[in-house]
């Protein structure tokens, strides 16, 4: 049998060599692989940018308002309180007892109906004793012009007689009031409030007997604050609703009064509003709701508040025109809720970017996913 010839040592030495740095071999063309793709990508991606920078930065979406004239108005809201028109304590003219309310709490009464009765058996008696002063007043004086006719008497015997006459005759007419206070009579139609005094009292010239109102109107009081009384000394409208009553306005109202003076610590100044009230439904304490117009532009130029960029003290808006963000410098006006009047800056037709406004600068390019001629469809 014939035997392989044996390879000599230098070509066994290569070989294990070779076997043994086969695999770093491959992981360096791995790692040259890697760098080539890594670097290839790098590349692409700055030609990208680069050709995004000479093509300039996307458009910006955004949602533009029509402008268009509206109607805004300058306008506040604050509460109120239901009084009667005219409210009064009748007070007791005189010192007696009282003996009897004539009505009933809640009672409708008419102007001059006895509402309560006082003892008058003291003036009672006062009256008789003037009556019969005067009586022997008169007669003496009658008497004594007699006599001075006859030259029996003197004439300032006649003239002490009838001084003494006016006297008695004053005495009795004191007399016959007085004793007509006794019967207290209504001032004016209207509803009878409720009694201050008790039965059996005894009650002093001045003493409230009982409170009178007169509802046929009423008044609502609202407290006006110092930087609004100018504007409301003549308003453009208002309107009032009372919770009780439900959501509806109160017609027929006009302003009676504003005080001239401010009347509490709070410094208000007292507007009443008068209302006619011939159902009764507005009594007094009802908690009423006052919305006073102080001004009303009906074709001003509206945009939202949040349109409304502020820069350095200036206001400023962005229009969309022909693809691009264009920005004006404006004058605003009076504000109602969410809406701010434009006085100057901008013109009917006016594209304002309403959505996207803080995310442009001029000149830059936008695209307008929405358009609306509608404020109230942007509300926030």
């Amino acid at each position: 049998m014939r035997t392989k010839p044996s390879r000599p040592p230098q070509e066994k030495t290569f070989f294990a060599t070779c076997m043994a740095w086969w695999p770093v071999g491959i992981l360096l063309l791995l790692l040259v692989g890697l760098y080539l793709m890594s670097t290839a990508k790098t590349e692409a991606v700055a030609k990208a940018r680069r050709g995004q920078r000479k093509e300039g930065p996307p458009p910006i979406n955004v949602v533009t308002l029509t402008l268009a004239p509206t109607v805004i108005r300058d306008k506040i809201t604050l509460p109120g309180e239901v009084r009667a028109n005219r409210e009064l304590d009748v007070p007791s003219e005189i010192s007696a007892i009282l003996l009897k309310k004539t009505f009933s709490e809640g009672e409708a009464i008419k102007k001059g109906d006895i509402i309560a009765r006082l003892d008058g058996s003291r003036y009672a008696a006062r009256l008789q004793a003037a009556e019969a002063a005067f009586e022997t007043a008169r007669a003496t004086a009658n008497r004594l012009k007699n006599l001075n006719q006859s030259k029996l008497a003197t004439q300032s015997d006649l003239d002490r007689a009838e001084a003494g006459l006016e006297e008695a005759r004053s005495t009795l007419i004191s007399a016959r009031l007085d004793l007509s206070k006794c019967e207290i009579r209504a001032p004016f139609s209207g509803y009878l409030d409720t009694y201050l005094v008790e039965k059996g009292a005894f009650v002093t010239t001045g003493t409230p007997i009982c409170r009178l109102v007169d509802l046929k109107s009423v008044k609502i009081r609202v407290g006006i604050p110092e930087s609004d009384v100018k504007g409301v000394r003549t308003p453009a409208s208002f309107s009032v609703t009372i919770d009780a009553l439900g959501d509806t306005p109160i017609p027929g109202g006009t302003i009676h009064n504003l005080t001239r003076a401010a009347g509490n610590m709070a410094r208000l100044y007292d507007l009443d509003l008068l209302f006619p009230n011939d159902e009764g439904r507005m009594v007094p304490g009802m908690f009423a709701r006052v919305e006073l117009v102080k001004k009303l532009h009906p074709e001003a130029l509206v945009i939202p508040l949040y349109a409304v960029i502020s820069r350095d003290n200036h206001h400023m808006v962005f229009v969309e025109k022909e693809g691009k963000a264009v920005m004006k410098q404006v004058q605003t006006g009076i504000q109602e809720g969410w809406m701010m009047e434009v006085t100057e800056g901008l013109q009917v037709g006016d594209q304002i970017i309403v959505v996207g406004q803080r995310s442009v600068n001029e000149g830059r390019e936008v695209t307008v996913v929405r358009r609306t001629e509608k404020a109230e469809d942007l509300r926030p």
